[in-house]
């Protein structure tokens, strides 16, 4: 659910937990969606695409 975009404080209601830290062990995120979300949103990562893709257009010799 967390992984999902589910709101901790959610999660923890709806599990009926009385505090959050009980719930802590939950919030572990999987290494692929900590890539994903980091390919997606992260500005260097952006950045990384685009001279990737600026490359291989010289390459090919395209502009």
């Amino acid at each position: 659910m967390h992984e999902n975009g589910a709101d901790i404080r959610v999660i923890q209601q709806l599990l009926g937990h009385a505090r959050l830290d009980s719930i802590s062990i939950y919030t572990q995120v999987a290494i692929t969606h900590l890539k994903e979300v980091y390919q997606r949103t992260h500005l260097a990562a952006k950045e990384g695409a685009e001279s990737e893709i600026n490359r291989k257009h010289r390459d090919d010799g395209q502009p």
